[in-house]
C-alpha cells in the first residue's frame, strides 16, 4: 500500500521527476542515525557487512552520533573520506545517502554559535574562496570582454606538464583499481578502454595526439556500467583538461585569435542583451566561452557570464491536492492477535479501519512529504491466565506517520513514528471457584490502566515498523531506477544537471534543474510568471533541449530498428507505417529500404519557442540509406552537415491544444553557401529524408489532455490549461477537473 502511494507522488514531482507526536524537520545528526540504518540493513550482518562496517567505522560513527553536538569532527572527517572513496559499491544509494548526510552533519557543526557570527555591513562585498576569480558587474560585461584583450596570458609549457603529471596520477590510480579488482576484470577493462590510447597520450613528448584523446575520451564518457566511478571520472576530467592545456601551450597564434574571441564575445553579449530571446546569440556566448576556457583566458569573466546566463532553465512542480488523490485510500485489514499482557495470554482477531493521507512540508533543499495514517483497530480476544478465561473488546486509535525527501542524490526515508492509544472493556471473567473470579475482577480492574499502556505501546511499535517495513522496498526501487536510469548514465557521460534541486511548500511539490552542455549557457533570467497555481506545471527554457540534445545525441546513430522500438516500446506511441521496419512477427520487412541518421556532434537538436509557436529541428552529419557492402552497415547516402526542421503555431482549445505545423518540413545545409539550395543531386536523398521525418514532424500534434494511471486515474484528465511560447520560454500548466457541482434546486 505505502510502496505504491508513494511511487506515484514521486513520479508526479518528478514531473515538474488523536493525539500523535508529529516529528519536526530531522536534525543533521538525526538524517545520519537514518542513513546509517538503513546502510546497515542493505548490508547486512553477514561475514560481507562486517567488512563493510568495519571498513566504515561504523562503530566509531555510532559512538560520535552518541556525543551529538560534541562529536570529534576530525574523526567525522575520516568517516567521510571512507565513503567518499573510490571502491566499488559506494555509489550505491544506500551508501550516498551516509555520505550525504555526514557532508550536512559536519557543515553543521562548523557553524560557529549565533552570538558570534558579526553582522555583515550593507556595502561589503563578500570574500572570494582561494582560487575563485574576482566577480565582473553584469552590466559592464561587454565592455569587460573587450578590456581584456589586453591581459591576455600564454599558457606556458610548464602548466601543460602539470597537467599531464595530473593525468598521469589518475591513470596510475585506475590501473591499481583494476589490479585490486582481479585480472579477468582488469583485462576487459583495458582492452575496452584502448589502454594503448591513454599510455600514449601520457608518454608522448609535445601535444598529445589528438586522436588518441579522442577516441580515449569517447570510451571514458560512454554509457557503459562502471564508468560513473570516481577512478574513471578523475582519468576522464584530467585527459580533457591535459588536452586542452597542451594545446593552448602549442598554439603560436593564441593571443591573436584570443583577441578576435573576446570581440566576438563582447558583439555577442550586447545583442543578447538587447534581445534575450535571440538564441543564435546565446550560442554565439556560448562558443566564445568555450574557446576561452579551452585555452584557459578570461576566467573571472567567463565566470561571471555563466552567473548572468547560466540561471535553470527548467521549473517543474506538483500540487499537493492532485498528489494526494492517490493517498485517498481507505484501510480495511484483519489481522490475528497473539499477545502477553501482565500475564494474561491473549488470542484473537483485529480489524483496522482508516484511511492515509499525505500532505507537504516547507523544505528548500528536498522535497518532503508526510504520510499519515490514521484509523481504528476493534479486537474481539479471548485472555489465559491460569485458572481464569477473560472475554474483552479493545478499540485502539491509530495515527503513524512516515517521512520521505527527494534530492539530487535519491531518496530517503526517515524512521515511522506512530502514537496508539487502546481502551479495553471487558465483557466476561469465568473461573471454576467463586472466590477466583471475584479475586480476578477485582486484578483485571486495577491492572486495566497499565494493561492499556502497554498495549498502547505495542500497537504504535507494530505501526511504526509495518510502515517501515512497507516503504524499504520501495525506497530501494526507486532509488535503484533512479540511479540507473539517470544519474548514473549522465555522471558517465559527464553530464549530470549542474544544479537539480528539489524542494517542497505547504502545497507543492518543485523541481529546478539547470543543465548545461560544454560551451553551452542557461537561462538568461528568471522563468515567466504563469497564470495560476496549476495542479501540474512545466516552464522550459529553449536552452534545456538543444543542451540536453547535445550531451544525448551528439555523434549518435539513430538506425530504423532503434527509432521504430523507441516509438513502440519506448513512447508507446502509435508507429506511422513510413516508419515501421519489422514485420507482426519481429523479422525485418524486406520491402523497407534500412536507413540511419548520425546526429550532429555539435548542436544536434534545436529548439526555439517565440511568439505563440514553436521551432524545432534535428541536425545530423551524415544520413544513410540502403545496405552497405557489410552485412549490418548501411550506405553512405549524406556526409555533410544537414539540418532537418519544422515549424509549428500553437491553437489552443477548450480540452487543450493543438500545434499546427506552418509550412512543409524544411530541410538545408548549414556549411553550404547557399544553405536552402537543393541541387538536382540531392532531390532523392532529400525526398526521402522529407518522406521520413513528416512523420516524425506531423501536420498536427493534437493534446488532450494528461491522463495519469494506476492510483491517479482518480484525477481524472488533467486539462491544458495554459501553454504559452514567448522569449524562449515554453510555460505549460495543466489542471485537475472541477468537481460536479451540487444539483439546482
Amino acid at each position: 500500500m505505502l510502496r505504491r502511494i508513494t511511487s506515484g507522488v514521486l513520479v508526479l514531482v518528478s514531473l515538474a521527476a488523536g493525539g500523535v507526536a508529529w516529528a519536526d524537520s530531522p536534525t543533521a545528526s538525526s538524517q545520519v542515525r537514518v542513513a546509517l540504518d538503513g546502510m546497515h540493513r542493505y548490508v547486512r550482518n553477514d561475514a560481507n557487512g562486517q567488512r563493510w562496517k568495519r571498513f566504515l567505522m561504523s562503530d566509531q560513527l555510532t559512538a560520535q552520533l552518541g556525543k551529538g553536538s560534541a562529536a570529534n569532527r576530525e574523526v567525522l572527517a575520516a568517516i567521510l573520506r571512507k565513503y567518499s572513496g573510490a571502491e566499488y559499491g559506494l555509489h550505491r544509494p544506500e551508501f550516498v545517502a551516509v555520505k550525504n548526510a555526514l557532508t550536512a552533519w559536519i557543515a553543521e557543526l562548523e557553524q560557529p554559535e549565533p552570538s558570534t557570527v558579526q553582522p555583515t555591513p550593507a556595502t561589503a562585498q563578500p570574500a572570494l574562496t582561494p582560487g575563485q576569480p574576482a566577480q565582473v558587474q553584469p552590466g559592464n560585461l561587454a565592455a569587460t570582454a573587450r578590456d581584456a584583450k589586453s591581459r591576455i596570458t600564454p599558457v606556458t609549457a610548464q602548466q601543460a606538464t602539470q597537467a599531464k603529471v595530473k593525468l598521469a596520477a589518475a591513470v596510475r590510480d585506475l590501473e591499481n583499481w583494476l589490479r585490486r579488482a582481479g585480472a579477468a576484470r582488469s583485462e576487459g577493462w583495458k582492452k575496452y578502454l584502448g589502454w594503448s590510447d591513454l599510455e600514449h597520450v601520457v608518454a608522448q613528448d609535445g601535444p598529445p595526439d589528438a586522436e588518441a584523446v579522442a577516441r580515449a575520451h569517447g570510451k571514458l564518457t560512454a554509457n557503459k556500467n562502471g564508468l560513473e566511478l570516481s577512478y574513471f571520472r578523475r582519468v576522464r576530467d584530467a585527459l580533457t583538461e591535459y588536452s586542452k592545456v597542451a594545446s593552448a601551450a602549442d598554439n603560436p597564434q593564441l593571443q591573436e585569435q584570443a583577441g578576435q574571441q573576446l570581440d566576438t564575445l563582447a558583439a555577442a553579449i550586447e545583442a543578447y542583451d538587447a534581445n534575450p530571446g535571440a538564441s543564435d546569440d546565446a550560442l554565439a556566448i556560448g562558443r566564445a566561452l568555450a574557446w576561452l576556457d579551452r585555452t584557459g583566458q578570461a576566467g573571472s569573466l567567463a565566470h561571471s557570464i555563466r552567473q548572468k546566463y547560466g540561471q535553470p532553465n527548467l521549473y517543474g512542480s506538483v500540487s499537493e491536492r492532485l498528489a494526494a488523490v492517490g493517498m485517498e485510500q481507505y484501510v480495511d485489514q484483519v489481522t490475528g492477535v497473539r499477545e502477553n499482557i501482565l500475564g494474561t495470554d491473549l488470542h484473537g482477531t483485529a480489524r483496522m479501519t482508516g484511511h492515509t493521507t499525505l500532505s507537504f512540508l516547507e523544505n528548500p533543499r528536498a522535497a518532503t512529504l508526510n504520510i499519515f495514517l490514521s484509523g481504528t483497530a476493534v479486537s474481539n480476544n479471548v485472555g489465559y491466565n491460569g485458572p481464569v478465561t477473560v472475554r474483552t473488546t479493545g478499540v485502539t486509535s491509530v495515527a503513524g506517520n512516515k517521512q520521505l525527501q527527494m534530492t539530487a542524490d535519491g531518496l530517503v526515508a526517515f524512521l515511522a513514528s506512530a502514537n496508539c492509544r487502546t481502551n479495553s472493556t471487558l465483557h466476561s471473567l469465568n473461573a471454576r471457584c467463586c472466590l477466583v473470579e471475584k479475586i480476578g475482577r477485582r486484578r483485571a480492574a486495577e491492572q486495566k490502566p497499565q494493561a492499556e499502556a502497554i498495549a498502547s505501546g505495542r500497537a504504535s511499535a507494530r505501526v511504526a515498523a509495518s510502515m517501515d517495513r512497507q516503504a524499504a522496498p520501495m525506497v530501494a526501487e526507486q532509488n535503484a531506477r533512479y540511479q540507473e536510469k539517470l544519474k548514473q548514465p549522465l555522471q558517465r557521460r559527464n553530464a549530470f544537471p549542474e544544479d537539480l534541486t528539489f524542494s517542497s511548500t505547504v502545497d507543492r511539490a518543485s523541481v529546478r534543474v539547470l543543465d548545461v552542455a560544454a560551451g553551452r549557457l542557461g537561462a538568461p533570467s528568471g522563468p515567466p510568471q504563469q497564470e495560476g497555481l496549476h495542479d501540474l506545471a512545466l516552464r522550459v527554457h529553449e536552452s534545456l533541449p538543444v543542451n540536453m540534445g547535445e550531451t544525448m545525441l551528439g555523434g549518435f546513430e539513430m538506425t530504423d530498428l532503434r527509432l521504430e522500438k523507441l516509438i513502440k516500446d519506448d513512447l508507446k506511441t502509435e508507429l506511422p507505417e513510413e516508419l515501421r521496419v519489422t514485420l507482426a512477427d519481429g523479422t525485418l520487412d524486406p520491402d523497407k529500404e534500412p536507413w540511419s541518421i548520425i546526429f550532429a556532434k555539435e548542436l544536434p537538436v534545436r529548439a526555439k519557442f517565440q511568439d505563440g509557436g514553436l521551432w524545432v529541428a534535428i541536425r545530423a552529419e551524415g544520413f544513410t540509406r540502403g545496405e552497405g557492402d557489410t552485412p549490418g552497415k548501411y550506405k553512405p547516402a549524406i556526409t555533410e552537415l544537414v539540418e532537418i526542421s519544422a515549424a509549428y503555431k500553437i491553437e489552443k482549445t477548450d480540452v487543450g491544444a493543438t500545434l499546427r505545423r506552418d509550412g512543409d518540413v524544411v530541410i538545408r545545409f548549414p556549411s553550404r553557401a547557399n544553405p536552402d539550395q537543393i541541387t538536382v543531386r540531392d532531390n532523392a536523398i532529400v525526398t526521402f529524408m522529407r518522406r521520413k521525418f513528416r512523420n516524425m514532424f506531423k501536420e498536427e500534434f493534437a493534446g488532450q489532455g494528461i491522463k495519469l494511471k494506476d492510483r491517479w486515474e482518480k484525477a481524472g484528465t488533467l486539462r491544458l490549461a495554459e501553454i504559452k511560447s514567448s522569449d524562449a520560454w515554453l510555460s505549460l500548466g495543466w489542471q485537475m477537473p472541477l468537481a460536479n457541482p451540487p444539483a439546482a434546486e
